[in-house]
């Protein structure tokens, strides 16, 4: 278990509830299993998909930032610190169907784990 995953989940624990739902209603919700939740609030996933945390994010009625603890402007000024080409392949890779923005992850770490 990493400090980050264990920190998102108690947040997602709280945000969910505060909003008064179950792990198996929050599954429901964000398209994932009951097992799924658990582990994610437990912080026992060692990778969690962005879009599942975006789907939770969602759910709860958070932004993506809040849910990871991180400072939205902090973030965007990240973001535009990027080269022009680079953003405009993100926002490319951003509008792709789910499955294939999974594939390219994959590969996305494959390639930057190579030594």
């Amino acid at each position: 278990m990493s400090h980050i995953t264990v920190e998102i989940g108690k947040k997602i624990v709280a945000f969910r509830e505060q909003k008064g739902l179950t792990q198996t209603a929050l599954g429901q919700k964000a398209g994932l299993t009951q097992p799924a939740i658990c582990q994610i609030e437990k912080g026992k996933r060692h990778q969690i998909h962005p879009q599942h945390l975006e789907r939770i994010a969602s759910v709860l009625g958070v932004s993506l930032f809040v849910l990871l603890g991180q400072d939205a402007d902090n973030e965007l000024d990240r973001i535009n610190n990027l080269s022009v080409p680079l953003r405009r392949l993100l926002r490319r890779l951003a509008s792709l169907p789910l499955k294939e923005q999974e594939k390219l992850e994959e590969i996305i770490i494959k390639i930057l784990d190579l030594p």
